[in-house]
């Protein structure tokens, strides 16, 4: 059969579990629906049996296992009708049904058939679906051997007795294995949309910055460093009077882009956390970032002011720990949750440095005071810095709002078939179900003496393996082309007539082994979409059944008994397909929220926030500079000259090594320079650098600038298709340094070409 798609933890603040996926939280709730109406409805076939047993066995068994059965069945219902898993619930029948089997074998009564029989299946695939598959398959051979047990007790011969057992519980852990591999698949499914929606979140953001940051870096480059650059060269009064009008020009352009309007609009939550990211990122490699965007929150809204405001704070409370709290670790966790209709943030800055009393903040500390706190009120989000001396600090931003979703800009087509959502277990389904067939032929094969005619037995074995194997045809996709499905329900039809003409009376369970082998060609019949052929090889079954029951003693007891089980398989198959057609719609429109969701986003207001931050950084790394710049006559004083000279340099860097150059990395070069080291820093990526790298990289910088004679550091991240990924050639006292570093930001190589003596 082809595939259709391919497709509690304890920890810190840092590893907190979030809630379960959607689509598999979806595939729980149905699946446990289907147990407990099968818990009711499957199991009433057994009613007659019952009755007419009854009377033999004893009131206190017969009303204590009615009186649990009863409670555990109305709970199952309730659970499901709520939507909730079962839990022990389904241990609880599991234990039931091997309880009552067990209970009952001293009481068996010779020649009759127990009613516990429509018991067993269920049972398995409860503890299947409740414990696992080792759990389930334990379990089977464990309530296998009981039901032998009782049977023997019934005066069964052993070899019928043991395929009995066998037979019904392999039905029930085929099943049970179904379900476990739909589940799987759906977690399966779950992660593999998770993991493309961020990748989409990530590309969309990055084209649109890219974008945005182009703009601006053509305005650094044609403006601020050629103002610079002729600060530099200024040696008299004529060149600094063009110099001084240049320096004003460029603080008009610079002034224009901090006031120039942003349009009304608002970010997505995950395009928001992505930024958050990039943002802590920027200021340091080292940071450590963690998110929880809870179910339902792709679409969602935070508005321009609140997501600039927070982005901001989290920039200047990661700068402050990087630059001067000391610490080891430096950690951003971003949590996202949609209680009732609105959006609810909660982001958290923490580091383990030395800390400080809040209430003694010096009064230059501007960034804590204007940029983290005030800013953060003004824009209606709650901000609370917690630190202690010695003990790290703690500061916490909050916001909580309407949570319009987005208007799509881009329209997505509708699919032109429904699909199921997830990778149904094809290669798991067809060895259950040969395993299941090989079950029932062995059991047909060890109770060939009792049939009425070996010929017609042996051809019924033939034909369950021919539409069988029909039915699991490997294809193009998930449909089964009409011929091979007309073929399946002709051999079904010949499997049905060669099982009456054999068939002996009464026609007991063991020896109609062949209708557990038409319910999973029927049932595969619907799953590959052929839902009509399922119909008519329905009715086929059904008149076999109604034909040798009603022309035996078995009755309409026995229509009841042995035709019940194909309707309600393939009831159950239609109730699974529709289910997992609606969450397929579903899952195609929370994946339209999410994808309007980074459209508007990143189309209208995404790089217009980014680009607020950079104007800001640009204003106070420049604007100091280019305010004495333009306010002096005289020619440009040294020191003056020399600042302009170090700028100049550092954005030069963040315009050809972006993917190098992060906030701290600036701070340690201009740092270098004023100490007179040369400082070249080469970007030939295209590609944004991962953050392993980055850390690497940063570390290996600082190492080699801590030796005091350094004079020399070029750092190179490499090209994207090489072993290398970047390196870090310094020269000190010592000798020229080579550091090399792989794509995972692990030492390649470290070579020391000593100096002379």
């Amino acid at each position: 059969m082809t595939r259709a798609l391919d497709v509690p933890r304890n920890g810190s603040w840092l590893s907190r579990p979030g809630p379960a996926t959607p689509i598999a939280h979806d595939m729980t709730a149905m699946i446990h629906r289907i147990l407990a109406g099968y818990a009711v409805v499957g199991l009433l076939p057994g009613v007659p049996a019952l009755l007419d047993q009854a009377p033999g066995l004893p009131r206190p068994w017969l009303v204590a296992v009615c009186a649990v059965q009863a409670v555990v069945v109305v709970g199952m219902l309730v659970l499901a009708v709520r939507g909730r898993a079962l839990g022990g619930w389904l241990l609880a029948f599991a234990v039931l049904t091997l309880a009552a089997v067990l209970t009952l074998s001293p009481m068996a009564a010779p020649d009759t058939y127990p009613f516990l029989w429509f018991h067993v299946g269920l049972a398995v695939v409860c503890a299947s679906v409740w414990g696992g598959l080792r759990v389930g398959a334990a379990y089977a051979l464990v309530l296998a051997a009981a039901w032998t047990v009782l049977r023997l007790a019934g005066g069964t011969e052993l070899v019928e007795a043991v395929v009995e057992g066998l037979f019904g519980t392999s039905a029930g852990l085929v099943v049970g294995v179904i379900a476990l591999g739909m589940l799987s698949a759906a977690r399966t499914a779950d992660e593999l949309g998770a993991r493309l929606r961020d990748e989409g979140v990530r590309q969309a953001v990055e084209r649109a910055l890219a974008d945005e940051r182009a703009r601006l870096d053509q305005l650094i480059h044609d403006d601020v460093m050629t103002t610079l650059t002729a600060a530099v060269q200024s040696n008299g009064a004529a060149t600094a009077r063009a110099t001084a009008q240049l320096a004003r020009e460029t603080l008009a352009k610079v002034d224009a882009l901090r006031d120039a309007a942003v349009p009304r609009g608002a970010l997505s939550v995950p395009v928001l956390a992505s930024l958050a990211e990039q943002t802590a990122r920027r200021v340091s490699p080292d940071v450590v970032y963690v998110q929880h965007l809870a179910d339902g929150v792709a679409a969602l809204r935070v508005p321009d002011q609140v997501s600039e405001t927070l982005l901001s704070a989290v920039r200047e409370a990661v700068r402050n720990a990087v630059r001067h709290s000391g610490a080891s670790t430096v950690a951003v966790r971003f949590d996202a949750d949609p209680p009732g209709d609105e959006v609810a943030l909660v982001v958290q800055v923490r580091d383990d440095g030395r800390g400080f009393a809040p209430d003694r903040l010096p009064p230059d500390r501007l960034g804590v005071r204007v940029s983290m706190l005030e800013a953060c009120r003004q824009s209606g989000l709650d901000a609370d810095l917690t630190s202690v001396p010695g003990r790290g600090t703690v500061f916490t931003l909050t916001w909580t709002g309407s949570a319009d979703a987005t208007a799509r800009v881009v329209p997505v087509p509708d699919e032109e078939e429904p699909r199921l959502p997830v990778d149904f277990p094809a290669a798991r389904f067809t060895a259950v179900t040969w395993v299941a067939l090989a079950v029932n032929l062995a059991v047909g094969a060890a109770t060939a003496g009792v049939y009425r005619a070996l010929v017609p037995l042996v051809v019924a074995m033939v034909l369950a393996v021919l539409a069988t194997a029909l039915v699991l045809r490997p294809g193009d996709g998930l449909r089964l082309s009409r011929g091979t499905a007309a073929g399946a329900v002709a051999a079904v039809a010949g499997l049905c007539a060669a099982m009456t003409l054999t068939v002996p009376q009464p026609a007991l369970g063991i020896l109609v082994w062949h209708l557990f082998s038409v319910q999973l060609v029927l049932v595969t019949l619907v799953v590959r979409r052929r839902a009509g052929w399922a119909l008519l090889g329905l009715a086929i079954t059904e008149a076999s059944v109604l034909l040798w029951s009603l022309t035996g003693p078995d009755g309409w007891a026995g229509v009841l008994s042995w035709g019940a089980g194909p309707v309600l398989f393939l009831v159950m198959a239609v109730l699974v397909n529709r289910i997992l057609r609606t969450i397929s719609r579903r899952q195609v429109a929370l994946r339209r929220q999410e994808d309007a969701a980074i459209d508007a986003s990143v189309r209208q207001h995404v790089a217009l926030v980014q680009r607020a931050l950079w104007v800001a950084d640009l204003r106070s790394q420049a604007r100091t500079i280019l305010v004495r710049l333009a306010g002096s006559t005289d020619p440009v004083p040294e020191d003056l000259r020399a600042e302009a000279l170090l700028l100049e340099a550092t954005l030069r860097e963040s315009l050809v090594a972006r993917n190098v150059m992060s906030d701290e990395l600036a701070v340690l070069t201009e740092g270098a320079r004023r100490r007179g080291v040369d400082v070249r820093l080469v970007d030939s990526r295209h590609s944004t650098v991962p953050p392993r790298i980055g850390q690497a990289l940063l570390d290996t910088v600082r190492r080699a600038l801590a030796v005091e004679s350094v004079s020399r550091l070029v750092v190179r991240l490499a090209p994207e298709d090489g072993t290398t990924s970047a390196s870090v050639l310094s020269e000190d006292a010592a000798g020229t340094h080579l550091v090399r570093l792989d794509a995972s930001g692990f030492l390649i190589t470290s070579e020391v070409e000593t100096r002379g003596r």
